[in-house]
């Protein structure tokens, strides 16, 4: 077992839902709630903003320099769009996942010229040039927070 200092959870995670409370903490652990639209500081300079929520999901947007990574998670697009615009145009990397292309279409993702997209499934993705997680494929990212590496 690892031992866990601190857990960051969104109120999407945190809110009770017909008397079940979905996060348990283990014992010593610090609760650190992230509120849309604050970014809490992972490390000097790397940020992470809740972008938006709804019920049981959470979009996330994470920020190293010039270097931007986004997860809708199912968020609605529109959405995101609305709390910020300028937010997803232009992403380094869109970590997408079936739930983002149910009722989005794909092209609207590529639209938005993100410099890579991760499928985040083993179901097929729905995009030519997604690097995806199906089994035995490798993912890997590096940033300097100006310039994106990926392989």
């Amino acid at each position: 077992m690892l031992p866990v200092k601190s857990v960051l959870a969104s109120n999407a995670v945190l809110r009770p839902a017909a008397g079940e409370y979905p996060l348990l903490l283990p014992d010593n652990s610090t609760l650190i709630n992230l509120s849309a639209g604050h970014a809490y500081e992972l490390e000097p300079g790397v940020t992470l903003t809740v972008i938006g929520e709804s019920t049981e999901k959470t979009a996330f947007a994470l920020e190293y320099g010039k270097f931007r990574l986004i997860i809708p998670a199912g968020v609605d697009y529109a959405d995101l769009k609305e709390h910020d615009p300028d937010l997803l145009q232009g992403a380094d990397l869109l970590v997408l996942s079936p739930l983002d292309t149910s009722y989005i279409p794909p092209r609207l993702w590529i639209q938005l010229e993100p410099a890579a997209i991760l499928w985040n499934s083993l179901e097929l993705s729905p995009f030519d040039s997604a690097f995806t997680t199906e089994s035995g494929n490798n993912f890997s990212l590096s940033t300097d927070g100006t310039s994106v590496w990926t392989k």
